[in-house]
């Protein structure tokens, strides 16, 4: 089929803006001409709204559920640009937002989250020093040596053993 007779269906979401519901295209059907599904094409407005459930946190496998399609979909050779830069892009602002948060916290005053700051950004940690000494005495009997020995012998060993504590 030539460009002009592709058949494009869209695959539209009803989303809440501010209060305002609105409806958007976030991918497409388009026939292609070739046997099996039309392939689904991601959309700017699509984009955008995978850019905004990554915003909130969302996990790929979250966005392609809500979105509606597989998430093989978004990550084909089609989608794949498009949908990791709306997704890195909502990511980074979703960790910015997450940081802003811990920043105000800490400046309320909770050593807590200081802690965790910096630990996480400073490279801080706890540390405990812990010395220990072992010293043992390894002795190893063969079999063919122990055929050879007598009870009293095997039980000089044990008793030598058993001095040590078993080291």
């Amino acid at each position: 089929m030539s460009k002009a007779t592709e058949k494009i269906e869209p695959i539209g979401k009803v989303i809440t803006d501010n209060g305002v519901r609105k409806e958007i295209t976030v991918c497409i059907k388009k026939k292609t001409g070739k046997a099996g599904k039309p392939a689904l094409i991601l959309t700017e407005d699509g984009a955008r709204y995978i850019e905004t459930l990554a915003g909130y946190g969302c996990t790929k496998e979250e966005i392609a559920f809500n979105v509606g399609v597989a998430l093989n979909t978004l990550t084909n050779e089609t989608n794949k640009p498009l949908f990791e830069d709306a997704y890195s892009k909502g990511k980074s602002s979703f960790i910015a937002s997450i940081r802003a948060s811990q920043v105000k916290i800490m400046k309320k005053g909770s050593s807590a989250m200081a802690i965790f700051l910096g630990k996480n950004y400073l490279g801080q940690k706890d540390s405990q020093e812990v010395t220990a000494e072992v010293s043992a005495k390894v002795g190893i009997v063969t079999r063919e040596q122990v055929k050879d020995m007598s009870l009293e012998d095997m039980l000089k060993i044990a008793g030598e053993i058993n001095d040590t504590g078993g080291q």
